[in-house]
């Protein structure tokens, strides 16, 4: 297979595809029901989609996420790629080009929790480094990566998703 998807920013005729993808891609819908809560929610704040000849082939999502109610970056979740387009490298440009645009809207972390294998090859490292625990429990799991590293770390605490991801409680 060819490499020649286009990384972009979703729109409503992506809707349908997403959720297939997203639901395709774990062993329930609940992720894909996520997605959807949280863009009706108005917390799907990065939407990226990977499209290949006009098919949604993977998607990534981003929503704010707190500590002590204040916002302090983005929560990366779900990332999620059609099985016959794994291996071509779509989650990592996913990847790549979400946190580029958290970075480029100025966000200061992005939270991820996920195989650190995966993820740290985009420099995300445990979140204890800067003080960090989430309330799911993650471990190391619960990653971070810092888009402001010149500026010292101010925070440390429970970051909190959200309110969508409750669902998974």
């Amino acid at each position: 297979m060819s490499s020649s998807f286009e990384i972009r920013s979703e729109c409503a005729e992506d809707i349908l595809g997403i959720r297939a993808v997203v639901a395709a891609s774990f062993p329930t819908d609940a992720e894909a029901r996520l997605v959807d809560t949280l863009r009706t929610a108005g917390d799907l704040s990065i939407s990226l989609v990977a499209v290949e000849a006009g098919r949604v082939i993977g998607h990534i999502g981003f929503s704010p996420v707190t500590l002590n109610a204040t916002v302090i970056g983005m929560g990366l979740a779900p990332v999620a790629v059609e099985e016959r387009s794994r291996r071509r490298g779509v989650a990592s440009r996913l990847v790549q080009a979400g946190v580029e645009h958290c970075r480029h809207l100025n966000h200061r972390y992005v939270v991820v929790l996920g195989v650190p294998a995966f993820y740290a090859k985009f420099g995300f490292r445990p979140a204890s480094v800067w003080g960090f625990r989430d309330e799911y429990g993650g471990g190391e799991a619960f990653q971070a990566i810092d888009l402001a590293p010149q500026e010292p770390p101010s925070w440390c605490g429970t970051v909190r998703y959200a309110p969508a991801f409750s669902m998974f409680s």
